[in-house]
């Protein structure tokens, strides 16, 4: 879903909904996005870099309100 909303974001005239009414799609892309916050190590893509920073950085943000 990562890739998904970057590429709908540079290509405008896509429409993203379809694809995710498609329950393999959905899958394929569950999986792919568990098995990159699992390892964030092995992404090289500079965006899905600055949307991983993005997502810890939240998720501190969250812990530390909760604190």
């Amino acid at each position: 879903m990562f890739k998904e909303s970057m590429i709908s974001a540079k290509n405008k005239k896509s429409n993203p909904q379809s694809r995710m009414n498609n329950p393999k799609f959905l899958e394929a892309q569950l999986i792919q996005m568990g098995s990159i916050l699992k390892d964030p190590s092995k992404v090289t893509d500079k965006k899905m870099k600055q949307v991983l920073r993005m997502y810890d950085t939240y998720i501190q943000w969250e812990k530390s309100k909760l604190n």
